[in-house]
């Protein structure tokens, strides 16, 4: 990132937690999704910095590579991590129990 601008390597590596289970609200006859705190937004996987490095020298150019050229790690400043995507999975299961399985997936807006 760069006061404003910033490369997003969006299709590099993922975090991917475990699936959890939504909770069902019976008064209010809802699901209810997980709620995310900060470091839930920063989880990510163990990289070699030097492999970031040259990722983001490839997807966008030397500008940003100049940027990063001293971090340490992935989320040392001018770098960041930030959640990219939520999935929801459903399970449908019908009069004879076939499982139907479907995907949501919720892109996050990156960026300011």
């Amino acid at each position: 990132m760069n006061e404003g601008p910033h490369c997003d390597l969006t299709e590099w590596k993922h975090y991917y937690s475990d699936w959890n289970k939504l909770a069902f609200d019976v008064k209010e006859n809802t699901f209810v999704s997980d709620s995310y705190e900060r470091e839930d937004w920063e989880k990510f996987i163990e990289v070699d910095i030097n492999e970031l490095k040259k990722a983001v020298e490839k997807e966008c150019g030397g500008y940003w590579s100049k940027h990063i050229k001293d971090i340490k790690n992935v989320k040392e400043y001018p770098s960041g991590v930030s959640m990219s995507k939520i999935f929801l999975k459903i399970l449908l299961i019908d009069k004879n129990d076939s499982v139907i399985e479907k995907i949501i997936e919720f892109e996050i807006p990156m960026g300011c």
